[in-house]
């Protein structure tokens, strides 16, 4: 099962079972497309591999949601499956009195703008989990 808003490394079964767009939804054809295209090779611009060997019995490899198409890493985020990028701040931050009289501000308000604030807050975060997936903002913009 997956958890929702933690995962970045999937197998190809999860991949296939998950049915994304623009990736198979066949286990056989997922590991078909991974080595056509050398997932197991892949590295990012620090040179950390996108690929790595899962734990736990029956072996494989898992990849991480930077090695799928944009497309599907923006389902993934879309469905919340992927990439938590939701930022909260609070008055015990390490942001100290910023953070506090931001706080002191929404308290103020009446419930019209602070349900405002709370819809303008839910479309920032679902940019940020699109481009922390690696969807460019102009996508995650337009998919918000």
């Amino acid at each position: 099962m997956i958890q929702s808003g933690t995962k970045t490394w999937f197998t190809a079964a999860e991949l296939a079972e998950l049915a994304l767009p623009g990736l198979p939804r066949i286990k056989r054809k997922v590991n078909e497309r991974a080595a056509d295209e050398r997932w197991a090779l892949a590295v990012d611009s620090r040179g950390a591999p996108l690929a790595r060997p899962r734990a736990g019995r029956g072996g494989g490899l898992e990849y991480s949601i930077r090695i799928l198409p944009a497309i599907a890493r923006a389902e993934l985020v879309r469905r919340g499956i992927s990439i938590d990028g939701q930022v909260h701040a609070s008055p015990d931050d390490a942001s100290g009195i910023a953070a506090s009289q931001l706080w002191s501000w929404y308290e103020a308000q009446n419930a019209k703008t602070r349900a405002e604030a709370e819809r303008r807050l839910d479309a920032v975060q679902r940019i940020e989990r699109y481009e922390a997936a690696g969807v460019t903002r102009s996508m995650a913009v337009m998919r918000s």
